[in-house]
């Protein structure tokens, strides 16, 4: 069982992750940026994914369902035509995240 602070640092860690993530599709796809919605979004995305390691599940899972949470959320927020740009953009920001992730 991991104690407080680490669930707490991993929940702030991608809960920062997560907002970074919508922000950079939102801001290179010129789509709306309300900065209160991605930021609820991205709190919710972190405590579910903050969950899976609880429930044993690997970080390869984690992140793949990070990916698809925000893959989602950027779908409802940008327009049909940029939902191909956009899961490019998630899918090698996430592989970037866990670099840095890992090199720190």
């Amino acid at each position: 069982m991991m104690e407080w602070y680490q669930i707490l640092s991993y929940f702030l860690t991608n809960s920062i992750r997560g907002f970074l993530g919508l922000y950079l599709v939102c801001g290179l796809l010129s789509a709306r940026i309300d900065l209160r919605r991605i930021g609820v979004i991205s709190a919710a995305a972190a405590a579910v994914i903050t969950a899976l390691p609880l429930c044993s599940v690997s970080d390869a899972g984690a992140i793949g369902t990070e990916l698809v949470f925000l893959a989602a959320v950027s779908r409802k927020l940008l327009s049909r035509e940029k939902t191909r740009m956009s899961l490019f953009l998630l899918f090698f920001y996430e592989i970037a995240s866990a670099l840095w992730e890992f090199i720190i």
